[in-house]
């Protein structure tokens, strides 16, 4: 199976690279994509055999990510998309119309976004709880956020640690 991870940040971070390993000790090909240039995070995951790639995303537009992120997993025939963050989730949400690959959106924050955000990431996120078909929450919290607060169906939330 191709796993990709898809998040928008370059440093290390024991949550994705014990998801990593995970896969890559069950046999699977794993990819890391980050929407910003390489970072320790891909040395890292380089040295335990994952294909890493940096797409350096400040430049460029919201249609170029997406458009790179179908090409990508067309080219790489990924079955599955892990995403993390905001603009990963929000492309992925978008691209899984036009590619086969499976999509699970990974959802950390609870009401940061609520409380502190723009009207412009408010509106992203009741984007990614309405196109992604599955969410994963990372906490009670988070869960009862998506639920209470952004009203989404229980049954497309994944709850985990």
């Amino acid at each position: 199976m191709n796993i990709l991870f898809y998040t928008s940040f370059n440093e290390r971070s024991i949550a994705i690279e014990s998801a990593v390993c995970y896969f890559l000790n069950k046999g699977d090909n794993v990819f890391f994509v980050t929407t910003c240039s390489k970072g320790s995070i891909h040395n890292v995951l380089e040295e335990k055999g994952v294909r890493c790639f940096g797409t350096d995303s400040i430049k460029a537009s919201h249609f170029s990510n997406i458009s790179f992120l179908i090409s990508f997993c067309k080219k790489h025939q990924i079955s599955i998309i892990h995403s993390h963050l905001q603009l990963p989730n929000f492309y992925s949400s978008i691209a899984r119309f036009f590619i086969k690959s499976q999509l699970l959106t990974v959802r950390h924050n609870s009401d940061v976004v609520q409380l502190y955000g723009t009207k412009k990431e408010i509106m992203i996120e009741k984007l990614i709880n309405k196109l992604s078909p599955r969410i994963i929450a990372i906490s009670d919290k988070v869960k009862k956020q998506l639920l209470d607060v952004e009203g989404v169906k229980s049954d497309k939330i994944y709850r985990i640690n």
